[in-house]
């Protein structure tokens, strides 16, 4: 504000300006300084309208009051030119303290909104932790306590389902945790700290063989063509993302559709795009669905999930200076397409 006002002024008043203002100490830092400057001495009698200490001097000092209150000083030294009269640099005074005025209310105007988010945010953050973590512990309880109590009226099938429900909790469990304590990692600015290079084909194929058994009858393709794609990210951040996004894909979509999974080279850049054939994205949401604990609003009841996921792979995205989209419907009419780019690495030659 200082130089844009200064900027603004000097022209006007052929002077430098200097302002001081309570809000930010710099009133009561030079009103602290005793060095005998005439400026400083004209800024320690700042209580009338306007003083100056002698007639000589080529200083000018005026008061800045808003309704708030006082505001502080605007001091002008003119050199050798001659100061304009006293009314016009009061006017202009006037103005000036309108201005402070004016953006000491945008920026609590700010830090309130930014306050609100906040509580927002954890409003939020606690709904979803309540909820997703008690909803997987609860059907872990159940289970358990199912074999516990009933294990002689079970058989070895049924025992099995059990079991497999317990392990498939306990990993929801684990991916929620995990996109937690990543989320936290993106705020902190850590997404950067553990990279490595990574070949795009084979990480994409271990990945989607990891999430192959919760896809139950969707059926996933792979076009990765034969290309060597590497990348330089943080790997367990990065596997996180893609299982996020195919997540998605299996929870948003019917059994019996498809899950398209493609990877190629586009000049600098690795694209890498999962589609699938599901509900879709209204066009109102593609960008907010980007927004931590956003879910799209559906009539029908909703897959759980933590509204986590696609603020991870945004964040982690562009803080390795990629792109991330979302398209909806996809090429097939119906469904959503979630497209990443990331810039290529530099293949590392042999020793």
């Amino acid at each position: 504000m200082r130089s844009a006002l200064n900027a603004s002024l000097s022209p006007l008043t052929a002077a430098t300006m200097t302002l001081l203002l309570v809000r930010d100490g710099s009133f009561a830092n030079a009103t602290a300084v005793q060095d005998g400057h005439p400026a400083m001495t004209l800024i320690k009698r700042m209580w009338g309208s306007s003083v100056s200490p002698s007639e000589e001097s080529p200083y000018t000092a005026y008061r800045l009051d808003s309704s708030e209150g006082f505001e502080g000083a605007i001091l002008f030294e003119y050199g050798s030119s001659p100061p304009p009269g006293r009314a016009f640099m009061s006017a202009l005074a006037n103005l000036v303290a309108l201005a402070v005025e004016r953006a000491s209310l945008s920026e609590s105007n700010a830090e309130v909104r930014a306050q609100t988010r906040t509580e927002e945010l954890k409003t939020a953050l606690l709904s979803s932790v309540s909820h997703d973590f008690r909803t997987p512990l609860t059907a872990i309880s159940a289970s358990a306590s199912s074999l516990i109590d009933f294990r002689e009226q079970f058989d070895a099938a049924a025992a099995a389902r059990l079991l497999r429900r317990i392990v498939d909790e306990c990993e929801r469990l684990n991916r929620y945790t995990a996109n937690l304590l990543e989320m936290s990692r993106l705020e902190a600015g850590q997404s950067l700290a553990r990279r490595q290079t990574l070949e795009i084909m084979e990480t994409l194929t271990a990945i989607i063989q990891r999430v192959r058994p919760r896809a139950g009858n969707r059926h996933i393709e792979r076009h990765l063509g034969d290309g060597h794609l590497l990348v330089s990210v943080d790997a367990a951040m990065f596997e996180l993302v893609l299982i996020n996004l195919l997540d998605n894909a299996i929870l948003y979509s019917e059994v019996g559709t498809r899950i398209t999974v493609e990877a190629c080279r586009n000049e600098n850049w690795c694209t890498i795009s999962i589609a699938d054939e599901g509900w879709g994205i209204p066009e109102a949401d593609l960008e907010r669905v980007f927004t931590r604990f956003y879910r799209v609003p559906r009539s029908e009841p909703s897959p759980r999930g933590s509204g986590l996921g696609l603020a991870i792979a945004r964040g982690f995205v562009e803080a390795l200076g990629g792109r991330i989209g979302a398209q909806s419907p996809g090429p097939s009419g119906r469904g959503t397409v979630i497209t990443i780019s990331l810039p290529l690495a530099e293949e590392t030659p042999p020793p």
